[in-house]
């Protein structure tokens, strides 16, 4: 998973999926230096390809980031990737994926998120669902948020 907006126009934005297709490291160097590149290739990328037979590929490079911690400015570089195997409902929202197998847990953290957990894949048959048992639903409809939610809703249909 893409953790930076590396080209915005052409499809490279912060949480896009891909998969790594070649790790380029200098001359001389290998782990635990950082690669040069790591070519990835991601679906939605529409930009000049790097390698003919991989026509949505792309190199993704070392970032280096700077912020100030008290009067000490300190920096990181690293490759903007993370592995996408896995990863927090916050971190899947906005995102369609083509499959998911999703662990509710047993109880809402914040009001909705199983909602956003669920509406990931545009299928249902696509959907592996975990620990999703009467007894939730039976919490999120008492949840403090949700009924909270619903009175202000019904305030508002009234005005």
């Amino acid at each position: 998973m893409l953790g930076a907006n590396l080209w915005v126009e052409k499809g490279l934005v912060n949480g896009s999926i891909g998969t790594v297709l070649r790790i380029i490291y200098c001359a001389n160097q290998g782990p635990p230096a950082l690669p040069a590149f790591v070519f990835c290739i991601f679906p939605d990328y529409t930009g000049p390809t790097f390698f003919p037979e991989h026509p949505n590929s792309f190199p993704v490079t070392p970032i280096k980031r700077t912020w100030t911690a008290g009067h000490t400015t300190l920096s990181r570089t690293s490759i903007p990737l993370d592995l996408a195997w896995g990863m927090t409902i916050h971190k899947s929202q906005g995102l369609t994926m083509a499959k998911a197998v999703i662990d509710i847990g047993h109880h809402e953290m914040t009001a909705g998120i199983s909602f956003v957990a669920l509406s990931r894949v545009q299928n249902i048959n696509d959907l592996l669902v975990n620990n999703f048992t009467k007894e939730h639903i039976t919490r999120l409809a008492i949840n403090d948020q949700i009924l909270q939610r619903k009175r202000e809703e019904t305030r508002l249909c009234d005005l």
